[in-house]
C-alpha cells in the first residue's frame, strides 16, 4: 500500500504491519498522550515480546522482529 520510493517515508514504513502497527501506537503516545521515552520504551517491548508469543504459538514468523526497534529514538530513525 506505499510506495516503493524509500524518501518518501521513514524505514518503520517498511516493516510488517504488526510492527508498524506498534511503532505508530508508540508515536501517539508520546506525541499525543505525553508518555516518557521510558514509557514508550517499555511499551515497545511488550509488544514485541507479545508478537514473538505469537510467532511460538502460530509458528509463523514475523520478519523483522529480531530487530525490532524498543526505543522512541530507534523507532523514529
Amino acid at each position: 500500500p506505499f510506495p516503493d520510493d524509500d524518501d518518501v517515508y521513514p524505514p518503520a514504513f517498511n516493516e510488517d504491519s504488526r510492527i508498524r502497527n506498534a511503532y505508530i501506537k508508540a508515536y501517539i503516545l508520546s506525541t499525543r498522550h505525553g508518555a516518557t521515552h521510558s514509557a514508550v520504551q517499555e511499551y515497545l517491548i511488550s509488544m514485541r515480546d507479545t508478537l514473538r508469543l505469537t510467532e511460538e504459538a502460530t509458528g509463523i514468523g514475523i520478519e523483522g522482529l529480531d530487530s525490532m526497534a524498543v526505543t522512541l529514538y530507534t523507532a523514529e530513525r
